[in-house]
This record gives structure tokens, sequence and C-alpha cells, in this order.
């Protein structure tokens, strides 16, 4: 269908009326089924300026990832660009098909940014239009239920000021696991012959942050971020925990089996590192996506 764009102003009012109510599940069945994609899509309904957003990925400070599904609505009818997160709850959802994967939105507290992908605006005949949206936190004080501004709309900046770093929401849509080039340093060994394991460690390849090491790459995204993919095993997870104990993850550098030495014996995390070794070798885990994260 032909998108029709008349000034900046319309475009965000038919758009980012964002937020969803009680409605939440008859609107937003109705708008899956007429949209026929992936469950993940946030819906927006012009008409009660509610917007559904079902998976949404908040990266905290160490790199874990909790989803959620959110609820946001109109701050007032006077401004179709604010809005209010209005319910916030966990939920165990995982994609499953690439479409879900690449409409997650994600939600980075620290840079106070929502980045929805797939956005569908529902009028009142069902018609259905998508869009990519990025919204920024207008109160750094609110985190639980922060107050929004639509600040980019398919990269065009709605608020008549100078463009934003982004261009192309998400470049690579449709595709997670592949990109001719990494968008940042990676160890291409999942099966314990990296020195990461979905892992903390400055000495790790791929440190995103610098704090940060995971085992296989990711497709280049906007805001100067990428996404990185781990192969997560228990062993992984008990070296994490140690590392961040230990200054800097300092003694997360990864020991070699054939460093097999009394210095090494004594050293933190070893035997974490040897769990992870282990479950990573014989793949007792699974891979799992982190991010995104702005690169540094």
């Amino acid at each position: 269908m032909r998108r029709q764009f008349i000034t900046p102003l319309s475009l965000l009012l038919s758009m980012m009326c964002l937020s969803i109510g009680t409605a939440y599940s008859i609107e937003a069945s109705n708008a899956a089924t007429t949209q026929g994609s992936s469950h993940c899509h946030a819906t927006y309904f012009p008409d009660n300026g509610k917007l559904l957003v079902p998976c949404v990925d908040l990266t905290d400070a160490t790199g874990n990832i909790q989803s959620y599904a959110a609820v946001m609505e109109q701050l007032s009818t006077a401004d179709s660009l604010q809005f209010m997160v209005k319910e916030w709850s966990t939920t165990q959802q995982e994609f499953t098909t690439q479409a879900e994967s690449s409409c997650r939105a994600v939600y980075v507290p620290e840079y106070g940014r929502w980045l929805l992908p797939c956005v569908d605006v529902v009028d009142s005949s069902g018609k259905v239009e998508s869009y990519k949206v990025v919204m920024g936190q207008l109160d750094a004080t609110s985190v639980e239920l922060p107050k929004l501004v639509v600040i980019e709309v398919d990269g065009e900046n709605p608020l008549g000021q100078s463009r934003l770093a982004v261009r192309d929401f998400r470049s690579t849509v449709g595709t997670r696991a592949t990109a001719k080039k990494p968008a940042c340093d990676f160890s291409s060994e999942p099966t314990g012959k990296g020195k990461c394991f979905g892992a903390v460690g400055n000495q790790c390849l791929g440190g995103i942050p610098s704090t940060l090491g995971y085992d296989k790459q990711n497709p280049k995204y906007d805001y100067n971020t990428c996404q990185v993919q781990a192969y997560v095993t228990a062993g992984s997870q008990a070296h994490d925990s140690c590392c961040v104990k230990n200054p800097n993850g300092r003694a997360c550098q990864g020991w070699s089996k054939a460093e097999d030495s009394p210095a090494r014996k004594k050293a933190a995390c070893s035997k974490e590192w040897d769990k992870a070794f282990n479950d990573s070798l014989w793949w007792k885990g699974q891979w799992m996506w982190f991010g995104p994260y702005y690169k540094k």
C-alpha cells in the first residue's frame, strides 16, 4: 500500500499517538490478524491514542536482557508526540522466527531510547500501515514508567530539528545473524575454544562494552550499535557472576587448558572457566541474543 506524507505533524499525529490501554488483547489480536505478521509488531490505534508493544527487550548495564510487554498512552490530545508508559509487565516470550526477531522493540535506559522497528498504525477502517519509530525519554528520573517523545519516524525527524545520527532504523531488517562485515569484533569459536562464553572480561574479543565479551557476531544497527550472540551455559553464567565480582573482569581472560599451572589454579574464576569450557564443548546450553550495545 502507498503511504502519503502531508506534513511532518500529520505524520506523527497519524502514527505516533503511541499507546495502549486495557483494550490490549482485543485490539492487538485484531491488528495481528489484519497484518498477518509477527506477534512482536507494536500496534497503534489513532482513534483512542493507544499503543501496544508486546515485545520489549530491556538491556541493563551488565548486558542482561529482560523481556517486557508495554502499554503506552498519549499524554494529551494537544501533543501527539508525547506518551507515557502506563503498564509494564515481564514476559517469557521468545522469538522463533526472523520476523519476530527483527520486530522486537529495544529499550536502552542508559541512553533513554526506545527503538521500535515495526509499528502498525490501524485506522478505524482497519487499514494498516507500518513504520519504524525512535522514541526518546523525557524524564530521566523515571525508569519504570517513563515519559517519551517521538524523535524519528521512518528516518525523518517530526520535530523539525536537525536530523539525528540514525538514518536507517535497523538497516539489516530481517536478518540478525548474518552480515557481510561485523559491526564489532567477535570470537568465532562457540565450542569451548574461544576466549569468551557469553562472558565478562576485558580480554575477551568483542567486548561490547569493554567488560562484555561474546562468542559470535552480529549485524550492524543504527546509533552506532550492534547486537551480539553468545552460547550461554550454566558454566558461562557462573563464570560471568564470578568475573563481575573482580575488578574490570581482569581474572576472566580465558585460560587455556594447557595453562594448567599452579598460578592458574589459584587465579580467580578458573574453576568457573573450566565449567564454561566443558559446557560449551558439549553444547550444554543455547544461543542467545544480547543488545543492541553502543560501540565505544
